[in-house]
């Protein structure tokens, strides 16, 4: 890479979608739903943080359920990443204890019958997602979310151009 990548570099925040999307309250149950972010064709972006957001009814202080679902999720959530077209899991989660344990910062705030939660994780090293290869970050949801309030996953990272 050239110095020029170094010197253009600018902070971002992009979201993943299923093609239209942001909210993964969907039923992933039958078929997964997949939820992207790909870089440009003309861009790179280096991944510094996974954000989630999620709003719901119900308590979600119970660790081994799925936010306010009276259940863990059976297939879970699962984050991934592709570079040079080799895909490897950065995690999987089932459960609220899974949302503490794998996440650098878990925040929870409830009034009433209403939660929110915003859980991140902060990589040791960068995730180097290459648009010119096609590498991609995805939130797959394999299990009904459906009845979960708004849900979203942010990166947050440095983007240039290749």
């Amino acid at each position: 890479m050239s110095n020029l990548y170094y010197a253009t570099k600018q902070k971002a925040i992009v979201p993943l979608v299923d093609g239209v999307n942001e909210s993964f309250n969907v039923d992933g149950s039958g078929t997964p739903v997949n939820f992207d972010y790909t870089p440009g064709a003309t861009e790179i972006f280096e991944v510094t943080r996974v954000v989630l957001i999620m709003f719901t009814s119900g308590n979600i202080a119970r660790p081994e359920r799925f936010m306010s679902l009276n259940t863990p999720l059976t297939n879970g959530i699962e984050f991934s990443y592709s570079q040079d077209a080799a895909t490897d899991t950065l995690l999987d989660v089932k459960t609220n204890f899974d949302l503490i344990r794998f996440l650098d910062a878990t925040y929870a705030l409830s009034i009433g019958n209403d939660d929110a939660c915003r859980a991140s994780i902060e990589l040791n090293q960068e995730i180097i997602l290459d648009g010119t290869k096609g590498d991609f970050f995805r939130l797959k949801v394999q299990d009904d979310l459906s009845t979960l309030g708004l849900c979203g996953c942010t990166l947050q990272g440095r983007k240039s151009e290749a």
